[in-house]
């Protein structure tokens, strides 16, 4: 950002964000099926978004399509942050300004681009897209 608060492309920043998404996509940065764990604990897993549609059509699952107020806290909070950094939201958001508020919006219409993936007691996983949930 600059002085004005807008994005400047000249920022070190963007060219080190830019740099580790090139490496992802060349495949440098080539992830297993198993998760990977970081210092804090967060387990977390790069992986092609239509490999894990096509995963989550066709899976049987064992838990409630009942999105719980921490997946649904997660994933505003995630989305709103996109949002903020210049995504696009995928909803009609004309005289909304605040990102939450734009979140919330994609996640009421079922539009939001995200998967939610349960771990479950035996260290198996479900993958459920958002339009599969109830609320």
């Amino acid at each position: 950002m600059n002085q004005n608060g807008n994005w400047d492309p000249n920022d070190d920043t963007n060219q080190v964000e830019n740099a580790i998404v090139n490496d992802l996509l060349e495949g440098e940065n080539q992830t297993t099926d198993e998760h990977d764990t970081t210092e804090d604990g967060n387990k977390f897993m790069v992986m092609d978004f239509s490999e894990a549609l096509e995963k989550a059509n066709n899976a049987q699952k064992t838990t409630l399509p009942i999105m719980t107020k921490y997946e649904k806290a997660k994933i505003i909070g995630l989305r709103a942050t996109q949002i903020a950094k210049g995504a696009i939201p995928l909803v009609d958001v004309k005289g909304i300004k605040d990102p939450f508020s734009k979140a919330e919006k994609e996640l009421m219409e079922k539009k939001m681009p995200l998967i939610i993936r349960r771990v479950l007691p035996d260290n198996s996983y479900e993958d459920w897209k958002i339009d599969e949930f109830m609320f």
